[in-house]
């Protein structure tokens, strides 16, 4: 990290202010030269209004000039930012020159990367970064502020502090077995007591990890847009009840099954959620054209994006609804269509298919209470207590949870201690391996930089 890099830092096009970032141990030097100011005449943490000029002398823009000495910077290291007028070109002549003597382009996520390896950035929190920048919702925004400030990262310490102690006692039972009476959990602990002690940890660890690894389907689809997928049969009312969801005509509606054949994608706010509404082609085994088996696939492949899928049930009937290939993660509210056409309106909250959630297109009838049921389903218990992971931090948790249900198991069947304390360790380096730096590869901290800009 000897090199000083630079990227401008907001997004191209013109806006009314756009900034330069650079960092490393020449950044204040550099924009001295930029200047013609010299380095002393930069403050620690105070803005200056400067003229920068290229290396012929010609006025490229009057910027702000704030510099952060290190360490007490965002890298850990010299840090400038330039802020110019919002104009692309201001921003590509600042960079140009800034190469010219001698710094390099900033590599996407390079500045957080540095960060991380000088410690001003725990692994979690990088990846709290990330969800800050990329969320979508209101909802993921606020569950990923609560990353930022620690609360993951503090969940996952006491996770890892209570399985080394558990560990550590397993382990002493099996080294030193005469001495198990005396080694402590913690005050009036003893391992006298195991494997009945041992068991009740290793479930208190597990009911630690589980509620994250079961959050994550429901909890990661608020850091994007939701996909809500209507899935049924030909002329089921799928196009209606996508309308009336919207509040508006998009969807063409004929009484002729098979009318949708490609599928359609719109946005809707719900308690300030926005989401992406998917209507799909009616699924049936025997497609009458070619061109309703390619909407047919096309309509499968929605499926398989969906995180939460609308399952029409025509009168409320369920041997209408065509089989759902329901993916791990997914959840489905069954809704009955056309009530309005039926003596007996169904009364069920979507819960299965033999208490769908009635709706009429027709009337209105049950569609707002849709879009709220729609609504709870991602924004529900989202308290003080739900935090948010990465993919990679969920694939770590569910193998560690996994080694602990494992481990479970094993002293149900009676097995030695050096087998559970296996199990143990497995669980206890997926879960320091979100804590620590460390001993991670290359690639383990580029999937942690993934969609991190130049500047950033």
């Amino acid at each position: 990290m000897a090199d000083t890099i630079v990227a401008p830092a907001t997004p191209p096009g013109i806006s009314a202010l756009a900034m330069v970032r650079l960092s490393g141990p020449r950044a204040v030097e550099m924009v001295a030269e930029l200047s013609g100011l010299s380095r002393k005449e930069f403050e620690d943490r105070h803005a200056r209004l400067v003229e920068l000029r290229d290396q012929e002398g010609e006025l490229i823009d009057q910027a702000m000039v704030t510099v952060y000495l290190g360490p007490r910077s965002y890298t850990g290291e010299d840090l400038v930012e330039i802020t110019l007028h919002g104009n692309p070109l201001l921003v590509e002549l600042v960079v140009e020159e800034c190469i010219a003597r001698g710094a390099r382009l900033a590599e996407p996520g390079e500045f957080t990367r540095r960060a991380l390896l000088r410690g001003k950035l725990s692994p979690d929190q990088v990846e709290a970064l990330g969800q800050v920048i990329t969320a979508r919702t209101r909802h993921g925004l606020r569950l990923a502020r609560r990353n930022l400030a620690g609360k993951l990262g503090e969940k996952l310490s006491q996770i890892r502090q209570e399985l080394v102690e558990t560990l550590a006692a397993v382990e002493v039972v099996f080294d030193y077995p005469g001495e198990a009476a005396d080694v402590s959990y913690q005050e009036g602990e003893t391992l006298a007591d195991e494997p009945e002690l041992l068991g009740e940890r290793i479930e208190r660890l597990i009911g630690l990890i589980q509620p994250l690894v079961e959050d994550y389907p429901r909890l990661s689809a608020l850091s994007r847009e939701p996909r809500v997928v209507i899935w049924g049969a030909p002329n089921a009312g799928k196009s209606s009840l996508f309308n009336a969801l919207l509040g508006r005509e998009r969807a063409l509606v004929s009484p002729a099954p098979g009318t949708t054949r490609d599928y359609l994608e719109a946005p809707l706010e719900l308690a300030g959620l926005r989401l992406s509404v998917v209507d799909t082609a009616g699924i049936r085994e025997q497609a009458g054209e070619e061109v309703e088996e390619k909407g047919i696939r096309l309509a499968e492949k929605q499926l398989g994006e969906a995180d939460l899928i609308l399952a029409i049930l025509e009168r409320g009937e369920p041997a209408s609804l065509p089989p759902i290939p329901v993916e791990e993660g997914q959840a489905v509210i069954y809704v009955a269509t056309k009530v309005d056409l039926m003596e007996k309106v169904p009364q069920g909250e979507g819960s299965s298919p033999e208490a769908p959630l009635a709706t009429s297109s027709l009337t209105g009838l049950g569609i707002e209470e849709l879009r709220q049921r729609i609504a709870r389903h991602f924004t529900s218990e989202v308290g003080e207590d739900r935090l948010l992971v990465s993919r990679r931090q969920y694939e770590s948790l569910r193998r560690a949870l996994a080694a602990l249900e494992q481990a479970r198991e094993g002293l149900r069947r009676g097995v030695e201690p050096d087998l559970v304390a296996l199990d143990l360790r497995a669980a206890l380096e997926e879960v320091s391996g979100l804590l620590e730096l460390p001993g991670a590869s290359e690639a383990v901290i580029a999937e942690m930089l993934r969609g991190f800009c130049v500047g950033k």
